[in-house]
């Protein structure tokens, strides 16, 4: 109801605010006001930026339960990637992870894709200068040579969806897309990479009930296979993030969406064998005193606090 009201209160003021090129169309403004009303206050605002900054241009390709750019983008930054190591997604969707992190990786400025700003139809705008800075951004992209970026997904759509989107970002050759389920997912052994991934979490894709063993089947070979991994897993369900077995060393919450979510965080999984040396050498410094302190400083999966054990 506010927005009639205020396109003619903007055009009839145009001539005095010198905003005369500004006309305000239905469906292709030059100048988009946006109005906020909160009790009997009104705020107006002059967007600057066109369509939503989450819509990078690539996304050809939605899929069922799409991630949004910024927060795949988020979820890499915060799993603490270098931009050098080989990262993979097992339940890459329609590639949002491993495209967001391509650019990451390679220097891409976000936008980069994006037809318009909009800025830019506003009266004053220096045109000349930003298709330079533009120009300076683009020649500064920069890919890591032999980039391993890595994902597989168990439907087919979505494989084809996220390809679609890789030739959208120009990544086709960069980014290696495969159809698997979470048994076909096969991590080499002593690769210390990274896995950033975003499994369904029976909201808008799949049951709960359905999902579980997928969870701990992904939690296995976790353990099996992943050894000096680092490994971040976006959850909206607790209760299937506890199936992974995961432990994670940082947590944060994050929205996706309208959904809670947390980003679990274990800068270094271990496997069962090592679980399990772990804690026999744990053990044993308590019957070796030459030892004892070793076992102290050996980063056990053991959640304790050094204060509370006995030294005598």
């Amino acid at each position: 109801m506010t927005a009639g009201p205020v396109r003619v209160l903007v055009a009839d003021d145009s001539m005095t605010l010198r905003t005369a090129l500004c006309t305000l169309l239905a469906e292709d403004p030059r100048l988009s006001i946006h109005v906020h009303l909160h009790r009997d206050r009104c705020t107006l605002s002059a967007d600057t930026s066109g369509d939503s900054l989450h819509k990078r241009g690539w996304r050809q390709f939605q899929g069922r339960a799409p991630l949004a750019e910024t927060l795949a983008a988020a979820i890499v930054l915060q799993s603490g990637w270098d931009r050098r190591s080989p990262l993979l997604d097992p339940f890459c969707g329609s590639g949002t992870v491993l495209i967001e992190a391509a650019l990451l990786a390679g220097g891409v400025a976000p936008g980069t894709f994006r037809k318009r700003f909009g800025f830019e139809r506003w009266p004053g705008h220096d045109a000349e200068r930003w298709h330079a800075s533009v120009a300076e951004a683009r020649a500064q992209v920069r890919f890591p040579p032999k980039l391993v970026l890595i994902g597989s997904d168990a439907d087919p759509k979505s494989v084809d969806g996220a390809r679609e989107n890789l030739r959208s970002a120009g990544l086709e050759e960069r980014i290696r897309i495969d159809v698997g389920d979470v048994d076909a997912f096969r991590p080499r052994l002593g690769w210390n990479a990274w896995i950033v991934t975003n499994p369904p979490y029976g909201e808008r894709v799949g049951r709960e009930a359905d999902l579980a063993p997928i969870y701990r089947r992904f939690g296995a070979i976790l353990r099996e296979r992943c050894a000096g991994y680092h490994v971040a897993v976006l959850s909206g369900n607790p209760v299937l993030a506890r199936e992974i077995g995961l432990e994670p060393e940082r947590r944060m919450r994050m929205k996706n969406g309208a959904l809670e979510c947390e980003l679990l965080d274990r800068h270094r999984f271990q496997t069962q064998a090592e679980a399990r040396m772990a804690i026999f050498e744990f053990i044993e410094g308590w019957y070796n005193p030459h030892r004892r302190h070793s076992a102290l400083d050996y980063q056990s999966p053991i959640n304790y606090e050094r204060s509370q054990l006995p030294l005598n």
